[in-house]
């Protein structure tokens, strides 16, 4: 993008705190943000963890919030979500299972199809496999969900959309704060 994603306002809001809206309406408490602007992040009404290895990726902030959240389970979203959904949340929460973390999926066609890899719902128990994939130096989620019992959760395609380019990102409404 060439810019802090974040920050991006969509129809007047910036991106992460539209995703921050959506976890708060299904009972997510705290809401934390993994690093980026911290000035511009508080302004936005988000308390900011420091990334315990800025730079290094999802995985690592993933880390970070296992380490500083606390013992309950973590949800987990990219701040880059372009229409963040109360069900694909609830969906993801509410699913019935003792997996040590479940991802999100868009539904294509019999079975699940594109995964958000970042998109997830994290136990505590995840940590330990999630720190050893970083030790080997592993910097993608999929790699550490390789050592994890993973469930998948489908949820609306929309859901999953995310902003990786300018073209992603809805027109009309955009700018940057």
């Amino acid at each position: 993008m060439g810019r802090d994603k974040a920050l991006i306002q969509v129809d007047g809001t910036a991106m992460a705190a539209r995703v921050a809206q959506v976890l708060r309406s299904v009972g997510a408490d705290p809401v934390v943000a993994i690093g980026g602007d911290t000035a511009a992040l508080t302004d936005l009404g988000l308390s900011v963890v420091p990334d315990d290895a800025p730079g290094q990726g999802p995985l690592a902030a993933i880390a970070t919030a296992l380490r500083h959240v606390g013992p309950q389970p973590v949800l987990v979203a990219p701040c880059d979500l372009v229409a963040p959904t109360t069900s694909a949340f609830l969906a993801l929460r509410d699913s019935a299972d003792d997996a040590d973390v479940r991802i999100a999926a868009a539904a294509e066609g019999a079975g699940p199809g594109r995964l958000n890899y970042v998109f997830g719902w994290w136990r505590p128990s995840a940590l330990p496999a999630v720190e050893a994939a970083l030790n080997a130096g592993q910097r993608a989620v999929r790699d550490a969900l390789k050592r994890l019992d993973v469930s998948i959760v489908t949820v609306d395609e929309a859901a999953l959309r995310d902003a990786d380019a300018p073209e992603d990102l809805p027109t009309g409404g955009c700018e940057e704060r």
